[in-house]
């Protein structure tokens, strides 16, 4: 009987383990957006978020939590997810404050004027909810959206069965991406360099007209005042500058904010004090780019240190995620531009010296000599010098990149992990890797 409770015990489990490994390989990844989001939080630290943001796109395009920090030394997260109604973002609040203290909270409005608030879609379910942890206060949400509990209602509770069916399009990535990892470098923020076709007409924000606040965004803006002035934070209130926000909409999410003793800062109110430029700040009508969110972030910051102690992370004594999610930009940013006023092998490798994390491989080619090397150097130290007297092949491991050296007639290759990167055109030739995004991130050729 033991033997038999046993083996019925060890078959439950491995059931449930097969399942929710299916179920992470077959459901919906939003990569880009909410998964990359919600998925990075969690691996912050714990009670490190003195600053957290919730709301739709609008509040994930507009605040730059590295600005931010960067320029003010605030540790702040944007914590969104696309079209995110009010019960979602009351359940992001309740999830937030389980494993991080903020000082301050930062509601984005869009969802709360009735009129932009329109019949649920799937997707807006699906991005809110899809990569949250199965708590109550999920199935509650979830309740709340659907108004009952229904095969639908299942269905966003066991994603396996909502996506039983996707195995036809499921790629590598699905398989990867449960060993990946999560962390967040943008601190939830969406990068963009995108900027919008035409300029952005926000001229109808001054116009006149009516509005309504939706009774269950209102609801859910009262339960998170409660749940905020119960832990001694606050909860501040701003909207995103786009076009289709109007006047009126502030005026009435003003009343509501003075009701509670929150603040409110409508920064379409503020297009000329920030200095918003509608031709190239705009990814589109409704969101910012880069530059727009660069200038909202800074005049956010401002208005938080002035108003708030806030401790300054840059202070810290120890480096942290912050210090590293810049590091990582920077990285990011390390592409063939960024060499664009080096001119000889010389300065190129003085610049790569002073980076860490990065292999810099030489190959030169035989000048007056006629004789050709190759060399390997990691954050500026050499590790491996190949002198090539005839042909032949050479191996060296870096980490876990597998770096081979090929003569072949005189011409000289390197093959990275199996794929060749020969240039033949200059006297010298520099591959430059990065061996923590395990990636060639600039190709580059010198004639001296």
């Amino acid at each position: 009987m033991k033997k038999r409770f046993l083996a019925v015990g060890i078959f439950v489990i491995m059931t449930t383990v097969v399942l929710g490994i299916g179920q992470e390989i077959l459901k919906a990844k939003y990569v880009q957006d909410s998964t990359a989001i919600v998925d990075g939080f969690y691996e912050e630290e714990k009670d490190d978020i003195d600053v957290l943001f919730l709301g739709s796109s609008n509040c994930f395009c507009t605040i730059d939590p590295l600005v931010l920090y960067e320029d003010f030394g605030i540790a702040a997260y944007n914590f969104a997810s696309s079209s995110q109604p009010m019960d979602i973002s009351l359940l992001y609040l309740k999830e937030a404050l389980k494993r991080q203290n903020p000082k301050v909270v930062a509601l984005e409005v869009n969802y709360i004027p009735g009129q932009n608030v329109t019949a649920l879609g799937e997707n807006s379910i699906l991005w809110g909810l899809t990569d949250m942890p199965l708590t109550m206060d999920k199935l509650k949400c979830l309740y709340q959206l659907l108004g009952k509990i229904d095969e639908e209602y299942i269905s966003y509770v066991f994603p396996l069965l909502r996506y039983h069916e996707r195995w036809k399009e499921i790629s590598k990535q699905d398989y990867v991406y449960m060993t990946e990892d999560k962390t967040n470098w943008n601190k939830g923020y969406m990068r963009t360099h995108q900027i919008s076709d035409a300029p952005v007409d926000l001229s109808a924000y001054g116009q006149e007209g009516s509005a309504w606040l939706d009774e269950r965004a209102v609801a859910c803006l009262d339960e998170m005042a409660d749940i905020c002035e119960q832990k001694g934070i606050t909860l501040l209130l701003f909207k995103s500058p786009k076009a289709d926000w109007y006047q009126y909409f502030s005026v009435e999410i003003e009343k509501a904010a003075s009701e509670k003793g929150l603040v409110f800062i409508d920064y379409n109110a503020l297009v000329q004090e920030v200095g918003l430029n509608v031709t190239t700040d705009f990814r589109d009508s409704y969101h910012l780019n880069e530059q727009g969110a660069a200038k909202v972030s800074a005049h956010m910051g401002s208005y938080l240190k002035a108003n708030f102690e806030l401790p300054d992370r840059r202070m810290d004594e120890e480096r942290n995620s912050w210090d590293a999610a810049l590091a990582y930009q920077e990285r990011v940013g390390l592409t063939e531009s960024a060499f664009d006023n080096v001119t000889t092998v010389t300065e190129c490798k003085e610049m790569m010296d002073q980076k860490d994390d990065y292999a810099t491989i030489l190959t030169y080619k035989g000048g007056k000599d006629k004789i050709q090397y190759q060399w390997i150097y990691v954050e500026g130290k050499p590790v491996y010098t190949k002198v090539w007297e005839d042909d032949g092949v050479s191996h060296k491991s870096i980490g876990d990149l597998e770096v081979v050296f090929v003569r072949e007639r005189k011409i000289l290759n390197v093959f990275l992990d199996g794929e060749s990167y020969y240039e033949p055109q200059k006297n010298w030739d520099v591959i430059i890797y990065d061996m923590k995004m395990k990636k060639v991130v600039a190709q580059l050729g010198f004639d001296e």
